[in-house]
């Protein structure tokens, strides 16, 4: 079958009167086309010129044998309720994606400090001498060293003032 006219829409308004027994308008089959993708278009093109009736109706999703009201039309070809609700659903499951892998960040960019049971480690006993590279040891021994030098010097003294105080004691008697 030839194109009429340049018209792929007047062709398959008149093949499907005449071979598939179906009146469609010209406005029903404009949308069906609108709705095929490239590859769709040239096969249909393709089955039109090799006057392929069994192409022609799968590519347009027409069932040529049913002749009730409502079933072969070009009606039936919209998409159910399921279709449409299946691609709204990967838009709405990609945005509750997008929202959790937002909410994860700004949770990781934050990090709150939580107060714990052994959380507040501090530093004990001489951290100080510690952090100078200083050995802590070697600190006792100094502080050690210097307190026994202070006592020997006190003793010193004490024993010092005891023979004055002996002296006077025994000297005026």
């Amino acid at each position: 079958m030839d194109i009429k006219d340049g018209s792929i829409i007047d062709t398959i308004t008149s093949f499907l009167q005449s071979e598939a027994n179906i009146k469609v308008a010209d406005e029903d089959v404009s949308d069906v086309l609108r709705k095929l993708d490239f590859s769709q278009t040239l096969k249909l093109v393709d089955a039109i010129k090799d006057n392929d009736a069994d192409g022609i109706l799968d590519i347009l999703k027409i069932e040529s044998r049913v002749e009730e009201a409502g079933y072969g039309t070009l009606a039936t070809i919209t998409p159910t309720s399921t279709t449409i609700k299946s691609q709204t659903t990967k838009d709405v499951n990609a945005q509750r994606r997008a929202n959790n892998a937002n909410q994860d960040a700004a949770r990781d960019s934050s990090s709150v400090q939580r107060k714990v049971a052994g959380g507040n480690k501090q530093p004990t006993g001489q951290g100080a001498a510690r952090s100078l590279g200083v050995d802590p040891d070697d600190v006792q021994r100094g502080q050690n060293a210097a307190q026994a030098n202070a006592n020997s010097d006190q003793a010193n003294a004490n024993s010092a003032e005891i023979e004055r105080l002996k002296q006077l004691a025994f000297g005026r008697r």
